[in-house]
């Protein structure tokens, strides 16, 4: 499989994993084990070796160990699931850049209802220990999640409904062992894409696809990311892979860089192309103008000139395509309107960029949203 320029492919490479420490030998049984080789540019490609028991209580134990291949970190993860593949509890550990992690997430009880602890240790090479603990809603069916890794994408294959089939959606819960990030109240999405006919001695392959819908910092809006499985018919792992949705990876980097990178996504060619571009169109805009007003002089890019571009985009809202479209046309409206009465029109200007700041900081369309919603 060829990788892409902007999303790395992960692939499953059959084969027995390379050190994990199974629990208890003769007590468990191994049922699946391998090693997830994840693509990438230096600094984001690794390795997950991973290995699936079923203890004697009837429930299921994942062991997962991931690894980058420049050596910057390396993580240990444990999932212990009951007979119906539900999450009881899940720990880990990692070392990056000399700092320890080290991760505790189980199941509580509280007046609200079911909840998850979770507690996260965090040592630095030289400095003390940085304790912190988290909860969250977390129902009999709520999905824990130890990233990077893919073991609980494996998992919601073992939970899907076959009789029911289409879209399943669970509750996610998620604490990353790479960087001090926590995701609460997202959810998780998977439905079955296509079963395929191969070769023995796998025989038949089915094709999972993935949706994790994730809280953004900003209110309202969510981090959308996508990824694929490939099992037998035995549920065996065959392949897993990272890409792009409806929602773009832009949307993603913006809200978190980190995840993204945790992810595979080349946050650096990201960015660097949504410079060249805004820049070409910016280029096109100016040349443009030229052409249309017939002379260019220092007062078309001085401070007022500048402060106006950024309220059309504050105005209209932020990290939209249509949003500044709209407050450019309000903004022009705005002044022209204005200027006939008076010659302070940059005064008025300058009082609807801080009411919008104040009581829209989304502009109009995040004004919109939840009324469309």
């Amino acid at each position: 499989m060829r990788p892409r320029a902007v999303v790395p492919i992960m692939i499953l490479l059959a084969g027995p994993a390379l050190g994990a420490d199974a629990p208890d030998p003769g007590k468990e049984t191994l049922i699946d084990e391998g090693v997830l080789v994840v693509a990438g540019r230096p600094g984001f490609a690794r390795a997950e070796e991973f290995s699936i028991y079923r203890r004697p209580d009837g429930g299921y134990t994942v062991l997962s160990t991931i690894a980058a291949d420049d050596d910057s970190y390396i993580a240990t993860a444990t999932w212990n699931y009951d007979a119906e593949w539900r999450a009881l509890s899940a720990s880990g550990q990692s070392e990056m850049k000399g700092v320890t992690r080290r991760l505790e997430v189980r199941r509580d009880s509280a007046p609200e209802g079911p909840i998850v602890r979770m507690t996260r240790r965090v040592t630095p090479k030289d400095g003390p220990m940085k304790l912190d603990t988290f909860t969250a809603p977390c129902d009999r069916d709520c999905l824990i999640d130890l990233s990077p890794g893919a073991m609980p994408m494996a998992v919601m294959t073992r939970r899907y409904d076959a009789a029911k089939g289409g879209a399943q959606t669970f509750r996610w819960v998620g604490i990353s062992l790479t960087d001090d990030q926590v995701l609460l109240g997202g959810t998780a999405t998977i439905w079955r894409h296509r079963t395929l006919a191969v070769d023995a001695p796998v025989g038949e392959v089915t094709h999972w696809r993935f949706r994790e819908d994730l809280p953004s910092p900003n209110p309202g809006e969510t981090v959308q990311m996508n990824m694929h499985l490939w099992t037998d018919a035995a549920l065996r792992l065959r392949k897993f892979g990272v890409g792009r949705g409806e929602t773009p990876s832009t949307i993603g980097i913006r809200d978190s860089e980190s995840r993204m990178r945790v992810l595979g996504f080349n946050v650096w060619l990201h960015k660097y192309l949504a410079l060249v571009i805004a820049g070409a169109f910016a280029g096109l805009a100016g040349s443009l103008y030229a052409y249309y007003n017939g002379f260019v002089g220092p007062n078309a890019v001085d401070l007022a000139h500048s402060m106006q571009f950024v309220l059309m985009v504050i105005v209209g809202g932020p990290g939209t395509l249509v949003g500044p479209l709209l407050g450019a046309f309000l903004v022009t409206i705005l002044e022209k309107a204005v200027s006939i009465f008076t010659e302070r029109w940059v005064m008025v200007l300058a009082a609807v960029y801080v009411v919008t700041a104040l009581w829209a900081p989304h502009g109009l369309l995040g004004l919109l949203r939840p009324a469309r919603r």
